[in-house]
This record gives C-alpha cells, structure tokens and sequence, in this order.
C-alpha cells in the first residue's frame, strides 16, 4: 500500500501541470499528418506544408505543427508494445529494463524513495541476469548511494560499493573493447577498400584485451573481444581460420542462459562471407537461410542476409536465385529506409544484376524492369561509393565499360577505358589492389585489340594468369562483385568474332 500511496501522492502534486489542455481541430489535424506520414503519402516538408497549410515549409503554423508532432511521437515511444514485436527476449529486456529505470530515476528524484527502491532491487537482478553492465553499474551506484542517506544501512551499502565497484571495472573493459571494435569498423564506414592497418590493429587489440577475458566475462564483453578476433584473420582472407574462430565464438555466447540464435548474426555473416570465398555455396545457402527465419522481414540484418545471400549466388555463378533475391530486396517496402552506405551497395549490384541480364546469361520473370534500366542514371545514385577511389568506385567504372560492351557500343568503350587507364595509374595500388589493377590491364587490352576475341585473349593472357595466381588479402567481394575471372569469361563472350576495323564506332553505326 506504501508504494500506491506514494504514488498517488506524487500524481496529485503534479496533475494540474501534467492537465492536457487539448484543441480538438489540432489534435485532428496531428492524427492526419501522422496517417499521411506514417503511409508514405508525405516524404518531404515541403510537401506536407502545402497539404494542410497550402504554404510554404518555413510557415509558422505549419513549423509549430511539426514540433507538436515530434513531441507527440517522442512521448508515445514510452507506450509501445514490445511483447507484440518480433525483437528477441534479449533486446525485449533491454528496453524494458531501460524504459523502467527512467521511471525509478524520476522517482527517486521526487523523493519516492520506497517505490523507487522496489524498482530498482528488480531492475538490478534483471540487468544482471542478461549482464547489461552499463544498466548495472548505474542502478549499484544508485542504491549504493541510496543506503548511505535516505535509506541508512551500512551492511546493504557495504554490499552494493563492492557491487558497484566491480561491475564498473566490468564496464570499464567493455567499454574500451567497444572503442577497438568501432575503430576497425571506421575504416570501412566510407570505404570497402582493403586496409591492412586493420588486420594489424585487430590483432593488437586482441593482445590487450586478452588477459580481461574468462568465463565470467558479460556477455556483451565476450562478444567484442571475438569479434575483434574474427576481424584479425578475415582481413588477412584466412578464411578457413575465420569460420573456425566463428564457431569458438558461437560455442562460448551459447553458454549464456539468454542466448539466442540471432544474437551470433555478426559471425554467421561471417561465416556466410566465407563460404562465399571459398565457393562452398551450399553451406553458405543453408546458414543464410536458416539465418533468416531470426531476422524481421525489412530489418537491417534482413537487408545483410540478403547481400550475402546475392553475393553467393553470384559467386556460384546462379544468376537466377541471384535475381529472385535482387527482386524479394527492390520490393521491400523499407528499402527506401535504408542508410545511404546500403542502398549504394545495392545499386551497384543492381548495375550487375541487368548487365549479367543484357549478356544473356539468365531469364527474368519481368523483363521489363531491366530493359528499362538507365546506366546514365547510376552514376548520380552512388555519390558516396563513385569518392571511394580505392574501392567501390572500381566496380562503378568497370560495370559501366561492360554495359558498352554489352549494347556494342564500343565508341564509348574506348573513353571508358581510357578514362579506367588513367584512373588506375593514379589510385590502384599495384601491391594492395593487384587483382583489380591486372583486371584493368586485361579491360585495356579489349580496346587495343579491336574487340577482336582471339586478340583480346593474345594480348591478355600473361595478366590473366597472373590474376588465377593472385589471391586478395581482403575479402575481395567488396570490391569483386562478381570474381575478375568470371567476370572476364563473360567480357570475351561479348566480343566480336572477327576485329573491329573503325575503331570508335558503335557496331549499329558500323553495319550502317
């Protein structure tokens, strides 16, 4: 009853400043703005500006609106149903336990101290239970604090500074193995290029955070220090130790009573991305799709499944089950949610995706979302990739001298290549990016040859077997979105039978 009692006291206090003083026309006029959101119907200011006030965006009324609309949203947050959401009993606990301890905080501020303590004695036991050190760390400090003054109890305190002392030495390793583990993911942030500084550091990394770890280590800490570990030898593309490494770490994370499946996605990516580069396609299939059956349709690591999954059916040259997933990808309603980084990766596989359909080499279900792809179009939807000069702006220009040759349009060919020469004299690194340097060199060799086969074979022919010989020291399906060697078995098979004799003229213009 104590715990009631202080609450309706608190309530009362407040409930003539907590009083919703609601304008029915507004409140109206917010539900619709927030239908029209929320299905699409309005994407920018602008638009919605015009719609209820048929002004402009910088309107006063309008502006005002959409901060009454935000504030609206931001206090509903605390009102959603997590038990009817998809997201696992892990991430369910997080948010729950989160969203209570705002509440406890308010609480002990307003100095309802007894139900605030209930709160917070079962807060800390859930936030142990699933490890969340941060969480634990700031609840032990609060009923340390708690025991020393407005509830006097020296044994409890004692109790709860060793506590609390304990799990910010906790905290305090796994936040320093997050600061690693981001590290390394920033130098891929805005470029796929491969980067050795990353091997090297993920390898130092580990050596330092090796000896905080053991088998009481939070989960969370237990994650970032494999992760770390995984990414220490799959840049060095030793992905058969890569695989092995990901399964150490499953093994371990499985001991934890709270785990899940889904909680291992980063190493059943990788896992994934390994068999890939190992051309075992079957095996990468059955995880991608056991995988699936974890992820919300449209969620991020939907989106992730996916690319690997198209990736590996490139690889295993198996267009159409690449296609059906380029398709199930570009009608996803939430593709449009997607970062900047994850849509451009996806136009770039798209580009690939019709090219491999202009060369014939599989049947499209609807042929005319292909046919009428604008490669001139592509080049303005990938602003952030077209800069990563080491890396995915490679694949953007090689797919481009590819369409050409494809639609026979070799006048345009030749100032691709030309232009592709030029580039990689200035930013392919002949000992870093040797594979995708000796796939230029076999392109330049197509315009110098008269787009002749047998020529472009002759002249090609020590590049390519240099290429067979040449392993990438990064994964090279980053930058290879089909392998170089398949790609080239395509490129010849768009070469003409006998040698271009103007060179410079499209085939049409030729036969004209």
């Amino acid at each position: 009853m104590q715990t009631l009692k202080e609450l309706a006291l608190l309530l009362a206090r407040h409930r003539n400043r907590t009083k919703n003083h609601r304008n029915p026309k507004n409140e109206e006029m917010l539900d619709t703005f927030h239908g029209l959101i929320a299905s699409g119907q309005l994407e920018t200011n602008e638009e919605a500006a015009e719609y209820l006030f048929h002004a402009p965006s910088f309107n006063g009324a309008y502006r005002k609106l959409k901060e009454k609309m935000k504030q609206r949203l931001l206090d509903s947050v605390l009102l959603l149903d997590l038990h009817s959401t998809k997201n696992s009993p892990y991430d369910k606990a997080y948010i729950v336990c989160w969203k209570d301890w705002a509440t406890a905080k308010i609480l002990f501020n307003q100095r309802a101290v007894h139900t605030a303590s209930g709160m917070a004695h079962r807060l800390l036991k859930d936030a142990l239970y699933f490890e969340f050190s941060e969480l634990s760390v700031s609840i032990a400090r609060v009923v340390r604090a708690m025991y020393a003054t407005r509830l006097p109890d020296l044994k409890k305190f004692e109790r709860y500074h060793q506590l609390a002392e304990e799990l910010s030495e906790q905290y305090s390793a796994e936040t320093s193995a997050e600061g690693m583990y981001y590290m390394l993911v920033s130098y891929y942030i805005e470029s796929k290029a491969g980067n050795p500084i990353v091997a090297e550091k993920a390898t130092e990394y580990c050596q330092l955070l090796a000896p905080r770890i053991g088998k009481k280590s939070p989960f969370r800490l237990l994650k970032l220090y494999h992760q770390i570990r995984v990414i220490s030898v799959f840049c060095n593309g030793d992905y058969e130790k890569t695989i092995a490494f990901c399964e150490e770490a499953l093994s371990e994370l499985a001991e934890k009573t709270f785990y899940t499946p889904d909680m291992g996605d980063f190493f059943y990516f990788h896992k994934i991305a390994c068999y890939t580069q190992l051309n075992q396609y079957a095996k990468g299939c059955t995880l991608a799709e056991q995988m699936l059956s974890y992820e919300e349709r449209g969620s991020f690591n939907w989106f992730k499944n996916r690319e690997l999954l198209f990736r590996l059916a490139l690889y295993a040259t198996n267009y159409q089950e690449a296609y059906t997933v380029y398709r199930q990808v570009f009608e996803e309603s939430s593709f449009r949610y997607l970062d900047a980084y994850s849509k451009e990766l996806w136009k770039i596989n798209e580009a690939f995706m019709v090219f491999l359909f202009e060369a014939g080499l599989f049947s499209p279900s609807d042929p005319s979302s292909l046919m009428s792809y604008r490669i001139s179009k592509f080049l303005n939807e990938v602003p952030i990739f077209s800069n990563d000069k080491r890396g995915m702006n490679i694949p953007i220009l090689i797919v481009h001298i590819l369409f050409a040759l494809a639609r026979k349009r070799y006048d345009l060919a030749s100032s691709r290549i030309t232009a592709i020469d030029k580039y990689a004299s200035r930013y392919v690194l002949k000992d870093e990016m040797e594979r995708s340097n000796l796939f230029i060199r076999m392109l330049s060799s197509v315009d110098r040859s008269g787009y002749y086969r047998q020529g472009v074979i002759r002249k090609s022919k020590s590049w390519y077997d240099k290429l067979l010989q040449t392993t990438s020291s990064s994964p090279k399906y980053h930058i290879e979105v089909l392998p170089y060697e398949r790609l080239w078995e395509i490129t010849l098979g768009l070469l003409e039978p006998v040698p271009v004799p103007a060179k410079g003229k499209s085939l049409k213009k030729r036969q004209e």
